[in-house]
């Protein structure tokens, strides 16, 4: 159980950094960048929380025992939460920011235009980052991980 907290621990450790770098720090300094690392953020929050509800299952018995790579977690995540009724949509966003993050890794390039940054493949395909989707992505991470909170702190 002490792990599953810890790992409970630096996701919310994480979710008020994402949160801090939106609310406060990009209002004073404008970096479009930092929406870069809000996101990042937001990635390691939700991969916590997802291992933090993994390894509550497993330490009940309710699973079976997961390999801790990625995919394997998000699986046993996806069985997991239609018995927790967990937010369909913001585990839809861990996928996505964790394609994000491997888009990020192999872009070619990346410009910003106009209050966006743009990340460029090497196939031309586009990722824009913006103020108004991180916040949404922001919103729907607090929503999951209030949620996987909730089941996990009932549990103790």
């Amino acid at each position: 159980m002490e792990l599953t907290r810890t790992l409970l621990d630096e996701a919310i450790r994480a979710l008020k950094t994402a949160d801090h770098l939106t609310y406060v720090t990009y209002p004073l300094i404008h970096d479009i960048k930092l929406l870069v690392g809000v996101k990042e953020n937001l990635f390691f929050s939700l991969k916590k929380a997802m291992e933090a509800l993994v390894q509550y299952e497993m330490l009940y018995k309710r699973i079976e025992p997961v390999k801790e790579d990625f995919n394997a977690q998000f699986e046993a995540l996806r069985l997991i939460a239609g018995r927790y009724k967990l937010n369909e949509t913001g585990i839809r966003l861990l996928k996505d920011l964790e394609l994000f993050t491997k888009k990020r890794k192999r872009s070619q390039a990346e410009f910003i235009k106009k209050d966006k940054l743009i990340l460029c493949s090497r196939e031309f395909s586009a990722e824009v980052v913006s103020l108004d989707a991180v916040k949404k992505e922001l919103a729907l991470t607090k929503e999951l991980l209030g949620e996987i909170n909730k089941v996990i702190v009932k549990g103790e």
